[in-house]
């Protein structure tokens, strides 16, 4: 199937453990380093607005709405700790890698030294991209 909006160039299903198959460019190849190049200018131009993004989300965290509390949560996490945004996928045909935006409660574990009192520490455990 032809999809714009990956980086593969094909993909089959393989016959002995029924998995999806991918070809993908080689890491030098011309036209991923066009990509990562893309890549590089966005984040270039996030460096030079990081101070009016952190402001942005600290002013969110404090909202008396919940939503926008959560926003400003989901921003503090990517932001401190360089969690990849993520999205939802079919996980039948990709592995179910998880970034900020489709974490589920069986990835949190709260108190996970089970020290009660005003312990206030999360542990993340979850696949990240790349198996990480």
């Amino acid at each position: 199937r032809h999809d714009p909006q990956v980086q593969w160039l094909s993909q089959w299903k393989e016959n002995i453990n029924n998995q999806v198959k991918y070809m993908q460019l080689a890491a030098q190849s011309s036209f991923k380093g066009k990509s990562d190049r893309s890549k590089y200018n966005k984040a270039a131009l996030l460096c030079e607005n990081i101070d009016k993004i952190r402001d942005s989300y600290k002013k969110k965290l404090k909202s008396k709405s919940l939503e926008t509390k959560q926003l400003g949560t989901a921003m503090w996490v990517i932001d401190r700790l360089a969690l990849r945004v993520g999205g939802e996928k079919d996980t039948d045909e990709e592995a179910d890698t998880v970034g900020c935006c489709s974490l589920r409660v069986e990835h949190l574990h709260f108190d996970p030294n089970g020290e009660g009192g005003d312990n206030c520490e999360i542990e993340l455990e979850f696949l990240g991209k790349d198996s990480m």
